[in-house]
């Protein structure tokens, strides 16, 4: 069952986060997959999404750390804005626009601040219709990869439905 985590400290299956709520930071600490240069990844799509209001924005990183602006808390069937669809196809469409295949959208990665609806964790994004090494982890996507391979529409909607779905 999906069940959304809003502590202070996180520990995801790659990294620890730290969120600082009185400076509106989260502290990304990556712990595994450094060899994928997953921080260097995410890093590089952040800085094409920067200021998009439906992402967060970097302040600071090194080779395994993140810096970024706080982005909200858990998407959940109680706080999903009314005009959900909107912003998940605004979402689609900004990552169309920049050429960005998100990889691993899941029910974890959809936050919302202030009724907005913001997708994190860029980790294993690439260009649209690029292959994926050979050697990434099978497990990207997890159940929320289209049995066809990834498509972030399908993902999303997926996630967005399960999120629905829970009480």
């Amino acid at each position: 069952k999906y069940i959304p985590i809003s502590n202070k400290y996180i520990r995801s299956t790659t990294s620890i986060i730290k969120i600082n709520h009185k400076l509106n930071t989260v502290h990304k600490e990556t712990i595994k997959y450094l060899e994928f240069d997953v921080v260097k990844n995410e890093v590089y799509w952040l800085e094409k999404l920067n200021n998009f209001e439906h992402t967060p924005n970097i302040i600071d990183y090194n080779e395994n750390k993140i810096t970024l602006s706080y982005a909200g808390e858990p998407l959940t069937s109680k706080n999903i804005p009314e005009n959900w669809q909107e912003q998940i196809e605004i979402i689609l469409n900004k990552l169309s626009q920049i050429n960005c295949s998100h990889n691993d959208i899941k029910p974890t990665d959809l936050l919302v601040l202030d009724c907005k609806i913001i997708l994190i964790d860029f980790q294993w994004a690439n260009k649209i219709n690029e292959s994926l090494p050979d050697t990434w982890p099978k497990s990207i996507g997890g159940s929320y990869k289209d049995k066809d391979g990834f498509n972030d529409k399908y993902s999303i909607y997926k996630s967005i439905n399960f999120i629905r779905s829970c009480n």
